[in-house]
């Protein structure tokens, strides 16, 4: 009884470290519409965070999904690229992120096995 109820215990653990590390590759690896607004319009960070009137660290973890803007700020930066990106791709970009092209000096992004260990899996 205890074997199993320990062998219970250690996978909700792996799944729990599994799912820390899907988001964490998500955040790295995936591009959400607002940063890929900036960039197709050239403007950099700090221009786009003056003219909404934050500050640019703010604006670089909203483009990557590590903190969520409030539903006024999300307003101003979706009217910065005149209505291109959503308030709620702003607010909700996990639902609207995709690849960034692979570069030489990052690992390709791996799918939901996670390296196909079998980690997190019954």
């Amino acid at each position: 009884m205890q074997l199993r109820v320990a062998q219970s215990a250690l996978r909700i653990y792996a799944i729990g470290i599994n799912m820390r590390h899907t988001h964490n590759l998500w955040t790295e690896f995936m591009t959400t519409p607002l940063r890929m607004a900036r960039e197709k319009r050239g403007l950099t960070i700090q221009q786009v965070a003056t003219s909404v009137g934050i500050d640019p660290g703010n604006l670089s973890r909203i483009e990557r999904g590590k903190q969520v803007p409030s539903k006024d700020l999300a307003e101003k930066l979706s009217q910065v690229y005149g209505g291109q990106v959503s308030e709620t791709q702003i607010i909700y970009p996990e639902r609207f992120v995709t690849a960034e092209p692979f570069q030489a000096d990052r690992p390709p992004v791996v799918a939901a096995g996670l390296g196909g260990s079998g980690a997190g899996h019954a």
